[in-house]
């Protein structure tokens, strides 16, 4: 049962009562009117309607006029013309000057007509305030939306599929110097580490959600993260956004920790050696022939080997990060992976049967060191033994992509969850340990030397199992 309220207006009584009792029989509250002026009278009065129905042919005040004034006063009232035969014309012309709904023809076919006309113009105003009620609520949402992006300390950015900028809040254009980068190509506005950054995640990351720390060359970090927009269908890719957070004071923070566990970490590297050495020569003694005794020995020297390659590694990091080493060089990556390819696989790969597959391709020349290049190989190699069942497969991929040389190393392990990937280069030491030998420190030194070589850090999972490591350099220039 409808209860819109519906204004009739004609100046024909009995063809207006006929209209007004159909109409309540079909629930509507009907109110009516002689002629224009009596109808304008009830709308200036304050009264509201849904839809008002109008003969066209009037005295005084004809129904088109009365069609302008009333969606003057009230632009969401529908209304239905009925002309005659012979005011066909002026009823289209009503139509489209004064935006009246519908129109039917006088006399009406069959009185059904009229409320079948009366329930679509109901409908229609109630789809336009719909409508209205949303768009309001979409241009709420979008300034809000715009007062957290203006007042935020991350710097959002967003393109789309053609790679023109749509949104660069205030803390983006400060950041990569553009006062009004909205609807420029993204070449033409954004830094060259964040091309780089871009291009790197549609390359090979292919298109997935991705964070990674970026060095700035004001000397700040940021953390970044990229994601891509959906399209009109789920396959295709409408554009990205990306936001990027500045970690300077976390990493200065964390900086001055591994500065104070670095002194410790120097002091003990001579004792434990000492320590070591001390344990070799009493295992060796002739009276260290008891089974419990040997095991105890081996147990400490197990404990304080894992101490030391703890120093150890904590010193190559703390090294690293301070900049302290060869200068960088042009190199060719392929050339350095070749040479030191027979040193992969030694230690862990041989221990735990693992076969060590090494595919070199031909990369663009590189500026880097090359101590540190090489550790960076070992260290890649190292975590993917660290990760892969016993008797398993690793691949090492030395190659170029997109004018970039690329270092992939790919694990048969369990696969790692895209929301534990940042914390994967957290630095770290257990009380315990670790039986594959890592100290925690692997993948912070991989990140290190990464950052210092001016590469870029992948993660991608393959799940169930698997997962690649890969680290992009850019072309010596």
């Amino acid at each position: 049962m409808s209860h819109e309220r519906v204004l009739v207006v004609d100046d024909e009584r009995d063809y207006l009562q006929l209209m007004q009792s159909h109409l309540q029989r079909r629930g509507y509250q009907v109110h009516t009117a002689m002629n224009g002026q009596e109808a304008m009278a009830r709308l200036q009065n304050g009264e509201s309607f849904e839809v008002m129905v109008t003969d066209l042919m009037m005295p005084e005040m004809d129904g088109l006029e009365l069609l302008r004034e009333a969606r003057g006063l009230d632009p969401m009232l529908e209304v239905v013309v009925i002309s005659g035969a012979g005011t066909l014309e002026s009823a289209i012309s009503s139509m489209r000057a004064g935006g009246a709904f519908d129109y039917l023809p006088k006399p009406l076919e069959t009185i059904t007509d009229l409320s079948a006309a009366v329930e679509r113009a109901a409908a229609h105003r109630q789809l336009r305030l719909d409508k209205e009620r949303l768009q309001a609520q979409v241009a709420a949402e979008r300034e809000r939306l715009a007062a957290v992006m203006d007042n935020t300390g991350d710097a959002i950015l967003a393109a789309n599929a053609d790679g023109v900028v749509t949104v660069a809040n205030p803390t983006a254009c400060q950041l990569i110097g553009r006062d009004h980068p909205v609807g420029k190509d993204v070449h033409a506005c954004l830094p060259s580490q964040l091309l780089a950054f871009l291009a790197n995640w549609q390359a090979y990351e292919r298109q997935q959600p991705t964070i990674t720390e970026m060095p700035w060359p004001t000397g700040s970090t940021y953390m970044a993260s990229l994601t891509a927009i959906q399209g009109e269908d789920e396959e295709s890719i409408g554009g990205w956004v990306m936001v990027l957070r500045d970690i300077t004071q976390h990493k200065l923070l964390n900086e001055m920790k591994m500065r104070l566990l670095f002194q410790s970490a120097d002091k003990l590297r001579a004792p434990l050696a000492h320590a070591i050495s001390t344990l070799v020569e009493l295992n060796e003694l002739p009276e260290a022939h008891g089974e419990a005794f040997t095991g105890a020995v081996e147990a400490i020297m197990n404990r304080l080997s894992s101490i030391r390659t703890w120093t150890d590694d904590l010193f190559h990091l703390v090294q690293s990060e301070a900049g302290i080493g060869a200068e960088p060089e042009r190199l060719d990556l392929a050339e350095v992976t070749r040479e030191y390819e027979r040193f992969l696989e030694e230690g862990l790969v041989t221990e735990k049967g693992l076969h060590l597959d090494v595919i070199v391709e031909s990369t663009p020349p590189i500026f880097a060191d090359a101590d540190l290049a090489r550790s960076l190989l070992q260290r890649l190699v190292r975590q993917a033994a660290w990760r892969a069942p016993r008797a398993s497969d690793l691949r090492l991929h030395v190659g170029s992509q997109r004018g970039q040389a690329w270092v992939e190393v790919a694990d048969e392990g369990v696969a790692i969850f895209e929301e534990e990937a940042p914390q994967r280069f957290e630095r770290y030491f257990g009380a315990d340990p670790d039986p594959s030998g890592a100290t925690g420190l692997e993948l912070a030194l991989v990140k290190t030397l990464a950052d210092r070589t001016g590469g870029q850090l992948w993660i991608w999972s393959h799940k169930p199992q698997g997962n690649t490591f890969a680290v992009g350099f850019p072309a010596a220039t």
